[in-house]
């Protein structure tokens, strides 16, 4: 074959090539060659492209490309992570693989370009939700384990380790090598993990063991969990020691203690599907956005599968931990004035979404004059209270609507959920608020959910020193009534709110960010960036910075406070501003939303709180 007709064949693979492709000098990183993938993904024309320096690409300083140019040369590096920036700004996260080849007597580098911002996007999501995951398992009030195929433990949770006492050495160690306990009892609980593995399905047992020479009882969930066709047995357990001598002593309880144990496993086995479903979506579908030959179009669909498995299993985590501190007396209230009609109007838009998606007409009745709207007590839990009776509402109705008021009834508020749903039996109304009780199980599969809803409800009602119940009909819906104490407010406060000042809207607004992660600074400006409105941003990768910069910027309109930054804290860093420009606003921001969280918040000067939710 001529060498012309060579050349002919490699320009034709090289151009037609679906695959993003780039020749380049590697003495001076002058783009030589770009097929027509590779205009089309960076947004230039051929000729534009083969003007372009790969400095002007790549997002790296000089010195760095020059070295990976190198290394690529000399073979001592093929595969590179890079970010590259496209015409219109936008950055890519990009994998390249470059390689020297002869290019008409020139050694050029070949380099093939493939678009990983997805995949990378979509780690960076499951990282989170491994986080809030393992947060959430240290929490269980129970044990929580996973081992391998061959009876090594992989992970253990927290009450796990100090049940047991699990020395520091652990993982990767079966029950033998560890001498938790007898030969016996852990060749009894091998079988049980053999029976899950070659069954495939979990089951529910008891297993027996000594701890601290008293024989204790653990009602035990074990399931299987698949990642990349590797197996692995997943258990969870609560202690039913105390259950099952209450049996033995008390036969009158006999029938109670049941009842207990049965709401338990139910809890137990609602808990391993509701974990399992999303985390074994997270996992299968963030493994498939790791192949390179998948659509952009499945991308972006398995990413918001991922999204949508993650909130789910977030709000599972949520109710746990909420129930956790209710259930265990450490829950704290505060008080301030509430506005109710604003509680209605911030709810009415999500839940006008979610009823219409059934097909349902959600409404507010709210008939209150405007010196009957306000009420002294914890916004944010009675807003968790209307959430979860809608939510609840919303579940169990299929036709007609949903609506929500309240009214004032003698020294009480008496706010109402009401529903034309399936409706609760006599004989189950009274236990509706029990912990994990629904009316009944089969409903658990059909409408999901762990059974603790309403016992949350109860509980922050009681805390709020009110009282809830409800009027119902099967088949014919039901309403819930709760009351809140109707207390004096501060009509100081109410006058400052109907009297506050109307900001004029500017050309540009100065916003700080306090921010030490840059993916963090980056994804904020870009949400910002999206509200059309005209912002300058500035960044502080500590609280010493961005006190420094206050103190030399006299045009800043609002401070994104990131709490946890190295140097100074955004609790410090916010005090040391509030002295010098006390009317200046600070927004605190936290992957920590706990209620001491906002209150330190406040305390230390900042005007609002917000959750980094917006980066799972």
């Amino acid at each position: 074959m001529k060498k012309s007709e060579e050349n002919t064949i490699f320009k034709s693979l090289f151009q037609d090539n679906f695959s993003i492709m780039l020749l380049i000098n590697p003495e001076n990183g002058q783009i030589i060659e770009a097929n027509k993938s590779a205009c089309k993904f960076y947004g230039y024309s051929y000729n534009k492209i083969t003007q372009l320096n790969i400095n002007q690409i790549n997002t790296l300083s000089k010195n760095e490309i020059k070295q990976n140019l190198e290394n690529a040369v000399i073979a001592k590096q093929n595969k590179f992570i890079f970010k590259h920036k496209l015409s219109n700004g936008q950055i890519k996260d990009v994998e390249v693989h470059s390689g020297k080849i002869n290019y008409f007597g020139k050694n050029v580098l070949y380099s093939t370009i493939y678009d990983i911002t997805e995949k990378i996007n979509a780690e960076r999501k499951l990282q989170t939700v491994e986080t809030k995951l393992s947060r959430f398992l240290n929490n269980f009030p129970g044990i929580c384990f996973i081992k391998d195929t061959e009876h090594r433990y992989i992970f253990a949770n927290k009450e796990y380790e100090r049940i047991f006492n699990l020395p520091a050495n652990w993982k990767n160690k079966t029950g033998t090598e560890l001498n938790l306990h007898s030969p016996e009892i852990i060749k009894n609980f091998e079988q049980n993990d053999k029976i899950v593995l070659q069954n495939n399905k979990e089951i529910r047992i008891i297993e027996k063991v000594p701890i601290k020479n008293k024989l204790h009882h653990w009602l035990v969930i074990k399931f299987l969990l698949n990642n990349q066709n590797v197996k692995f047995v997943a258990g969870i357990g609560i202690d039913i020691t105390q259950r099952v001598e209450t049996e033995i002593e008390l036969g009158k309880a006999k029938e109670k203690a049941e009842e207990n144990d049965n709401l338990k496993t139910e809890f137990l086995n609602n808990l391993s599907h509701e974990i399992r479903t999303p985390m074994n979506a997270i996992l299968g579908f963030a493994s498939i956005l790791k192949k390179q030959d998948i659509t952009q179009e499945k991308r972006c669909k398995y990413s918001e599968i991922i999204q949508e498995s993650g909130v789910q299993l977030l709000q599972i985590i949520e109710d746990i931990l909420e129930f956790s501190e209710l259930n265990t007396n450490q829950a704290k209230k505060s008080n301030e004035n509430v506005y109710i009609t604003q509680i209605f109007s911030d709810l009415r838009p999500i839940f006008q979404k979610k009823a219409s998606a059934k097909n349902l007409i959600f409404q507010i009745k709210d008939n209150f004059s405007e010196n009957e709207i306000f009420l002294f007590t914890d916004k944010l839990r009675l807003k968790n209270i209307v959430t979860k009776l809608i939510e609840n509402a919303l579940k169990f109705t299929d036709t007609g609507f949903i609506e929500i008021g309240y009214s004032l009834i003698d020294n009480n508020i008496e706010f109402y959920v009401k529903d034309t749903g399936i409706g609760i039996n006599k004989n189950k109304q009274e236990k509706i608020f029990d912990c994990f009780s629904q009316e009944e199980s089969s409903l658990t599969r059909k409408s999901g959910g762990l059974g603790l809803g309403l016992s949350i409800v109860k509980k922050n009602v009681e805390l709020l020193n009110g009282k809830i119940y409800l009027k119902t009909e099967k088949g014919k819906g039901t309403t819930f009534f709760f009351t809140i104490p109707h207390k004096q407010i501060n009509t100081e406060i109410i006058n400052n709110t109907n009297n506050i000042t109307t900001v004029k809207k500017r050309d540009n607004y100065t916003i700080l960010i306090a921010e030490d992660e840059e993916i963090n600074y980056f994804y904020i400006v870009t949400l910002l960036e999206d509200l059309n409105i005209n912002f300058s941003f500035l960044h502080a990768r500590n609280g010493k910075e961005a006190v420094r910069i206050c103190e030399n910027q006299e045009n800043i309109d609002l401070i994104l406070m990131d709490i946890k930054m190295p140097i100074m804290n955004g609790y410090q860093a916010t005090r040391e501003i509030k002295i010098r420009k006390p009317d200046l606003k600070i927004i605190a921001q936290t992957a920590f939303s706990t209620r001491e969280d906002m209150e330190k918040a406040k305390n230390a000067g900042c005007d609002d709180f917000t959750t980094q939710i917006l980066f799972v």
